[in-house]
């Protein structure tokens, strides 16, 4: 497994989510989680932009995207995680600051059957 993957964020309901007002939060979480801050960079990117790559564990990305929800509570957003692996790919759909939709591939073997 590859620590190289994209993160792709979509908003929904026309929410777009700024990261910045959350921004000692997430350093805070990324610190305690042994994870250099550089990465708060390219979190923020991906929010604004629609996407970035990242360099860190594909299970952790989605631990961290589940982290930042909750600093959200009425968050609307849609993302996703492309691992090198084609078919290494995660999804989260949030609703009012709630998963209301995962996706997770480790949970299987193989999910396609």
């Amino acid at each position: 497994m590859s620590f190289f993957k994209e993160l792709q964020i979509r908003h929904t309901d026309f929410d777009e989510l700024d990261l910045s007002s959350e921004k000692q939060r997430i350093l805070e979480i990324l610190k305690n989680d042994g994870i250099h801050e550089d990465v708060y960079s390219n979190l923020a990117t991906a929010f604004a932009n629609g996407k970035d790559s990242l360099n860190v564990d594909p299970i952790y990305c989605f631990e961290l995207i589940e982290k930042i929800i909750k600093l959200f509570p009425n968050s609307n957003f849609e993302c996703r995680g492309l691992g090198e692996e084609y078919f290494y790919t995660w999804i989260i759909c949030v609703e009012n600051g709630q998963i209301i939709f995962k996706y997770e591939p480790w949970e299987s073997e193989n999910p396609f059957i």
